[in-house]
């Protein structure tokens, strides 16, 4: 079974971008699957930290919007979708999202063939299958239907406070690996698009040159598109590969990044240096730090009681050797951990670390 997409007439056919929401949606289906990802052990114990409680508990009831076939409201909204627009001008636009067009993705959210047809399911069917499946999905359908603005308010107001709450921290750490991927792919793509789309898992160009096909449990066709298909890629995504389209939206792939920053240790003097800057107490307990989350320089020299200038010092070694790298947020600078550099090191060496 396979998904068809298809491509523009006119214009580039793909775009690659960058999207903390549908990145966060990812976040989201980890938490309700665990089992399936488990190189994000350490996302899933922060969320089920004690603090986090009530937003994992409402993560849960709304599964089925982050499950199996993901809302597509939760993926970019338009072509043009600036990867620097940010979460706050995301959730604006779903805020004004069409609510009969709304209700139609959270439709096909919660099973797909849904809208097969271009059209939901009558309500009493839709509910008599949503409880057939889980008392989750059918008290989100009956939501839906009942008061579907009430409910888009509600998922805005979640996503917001989600992404605040919890989520931002872990941005901090995922950012700068997606948009290494995104400008790697757009780069490929001006080499040449077909290729370089299909070198992506399950993606197959063809028959001709104006269709890709997606290997998946189910069998769907987009409607022709006015825009390029989107390539976002995705860190917690990992190793699903997911598909959205939808009439007068953008079809698009979520797809598995690499972590481009680990092929920079090519060379025995990379290694090397790197080796060196962990033998240090102090860069190795920032690296310890760092591990568990994203922190100022500030933050940092309050927990090992140094100046903000030694601190400062420190860090800049650590981002010489490609191990931390420094991201701004709205809350200020941050500095994460670049954790898939250091697990090519040795599984030893993260090991010592994480103790």
């Amino acid at each position: 079974m396979v998904v068809r997409l298809r491509l523009p007439d006119a214009g580039p056919p793909f775009r690659a971008t960058v999207s903390p929401l549908a990145e966060m949606c990812a976040g989201l289906h980890v938490l309700v699957a665990p089992g399936h990802h488990p190189g994000s052990r350490h996302w899933v114990a922060l969320a089920h930290e004690k603090s986090y409680s009530s937003l994992l508990a409402q993560t849960l009831n709304w599964a089925p919007l982050w499950d199996a076939f993901r809302a597509q409201f939760l993926y970019p909204l338009n072509w043009k979708s600036s990867p620097r627009a940010g979460i706050t001008r995301n959730l604006e636009a779903l805020s004004r999202l069409p609510i009969a067009e709304f209700q139609d993705m959270v439709a096909d959210a919660l099973y797909v063939g849904a809208l097969k047809g271009g059209r939901r399911p009558d309500d009493q069917r839709l509910l008599g299958e949503m409880s057939l499946i889980s008392a989750r999905h059918h008290n989100l359908a009956a939501q839906m239907l009942r008061d579907p603005e009430q409910l888009l308010q509600e998922i805005v107001m979640f996503l917001d406070d989600f992404y605040h709450r919890l989520f931002e921290r872990e941005w901090v750490t995922i950012h700068g690996i997606v948009t290494r991927e995104a400008s790697a792919m757009t780069g490929a793509l001006r080499n040449d698009p077909l290729a370089a789309v299909q070198a992506l898992p399950l993606v197959i160009v063809g028959p001709g040159k104006n269709v890709i096909r997606i290997d998946k449990l189910y069998t769907e066709a987009s409607a022709p598109t006015t825009g390029p298909i989107l390539l976002i890629p995705t860190v917690l995504g990992h190793p699903h590969l997911v598909v959205k389209h939808g009439p007068g939206r953008p079809s698009l792939i979520h797809y598995p990044a690499r972590d481009r920053s680990a092929e920079t240790l090519s060379t025995v003097e990379d290694v090397s240096a790197r080796l060196a800057s962990l033998n240090n107490i102090t860069r190795l307990t920032i690296c310890r730090l760092l591990l568990r989350q994203p922190a100022s320089t500030n933050a940092i020299a309050r927990y090992l009681d140094r100046t903000p200038s030694e601190v400062s010092r420190q860090l800049s070694q650590l981002r010489a050797a490609g191990l931390v790298a420094t991201v701004r947020t709205r809350n200020g600078v941050l500095h994460h951990l670049n954790t898939a550099v250091l697990e090519s090191l040795g599984e030893d060496i993260l090991a010592s670390i994480q103790g």
